[in-house]
């Protein structure tokens, strides 16, 4: 029954449910803060921004960060459908923030992989879960599957961390992407960073799956 009345009641409108807890929540912080007396000035939305606008204030709007929010089921069904299928244990995205060229991605890899984390320098599922955030980064229509195609310069610092933040500036081209990658632990401990990270378009068709033999 909690299964059902949070597909059908809560899912459809979510945040309507949520509001009066979001309002009591920011009520008291503001108390607790002692900030319950700021005031809040309104802006009114005249909805008339135009191509000029965006050219005029280019670099203002390159640097507004991390404004799409996206959640996890939406991310891998997009990837899902342009062809890249990913088991339980490679699905290591939990969170995905994206900005104008930038993703920040939350990574946590299955109970599996973390108990195998000791026994690499980087376990392949964890390392795959960060370049993940890359692709789905630049990834936009089914004409764009994108794969990780090389790493100019990368640097460990410690272990990987089960639970893990990834933070990318992403610089799309013609053929793909380029970005920069650094990976943090919980507490923003630098555990890898990753210099000129190729990212390839491919066409779909010219992927064909592997032939298992048993």
């Amino acid at each position: 029954f909690p299964g059902i009345q949070q597909r059908f009641i809560v899912e459809p409108n979510e945040f309507e449910k949520e509001k009066t807890y979001i309002e009591y929540n920011i009520k008291y912080t503001r108390i607790a803060y002692d900030i319950e007396r700021v005031r809040v000035p309104s802006f009114s939305n005249k909805q008339n921004l135009n191509y000029q606008d965006i050219v005029r204030n280019r670099n203002t709007l390159e640097n507004v960060r991390l404004w799409d929010w996206r959640p996890l089921k939406q991310t891998y069904k997009q990837m899902q459908e342009l062809g890249i299928q990913y088991g339980p244990c490679f699905q290591g995205i939990k969170e995905l923030w994206f900005g104008s060229r930038e993703v920040l991605a939350h990574v946590a890899v299955s109970p599996a992989v973390a108990s195998q984390l000791g026994s690499y320098q980087l376990h392949p599922a964890w390392l795959d879960a960060c370049l993940q955030s890359i692709i789905s980064g630049i990834t936009r229509s089914a004409a764009d599957l994108l794969v990780a195609a090389g790493v100019e310069h990368l640097e460990l610092f410690r272990p990987p961390t089960e639970s893990a933040w990834a933070h990318l500036t992403i610089e799309p081209d013609a053929t793909g992407a380029t970005a920069q990658l650094l990976i943090m632990t919980p507490s923003g401990q630098p555990i890898l960073r990753a210099r000129g990270v190729r990212i390839q378009r491919v066409a779909p068709r010219t992927l064909h799956p592997l032939a298992v033999q048993e």
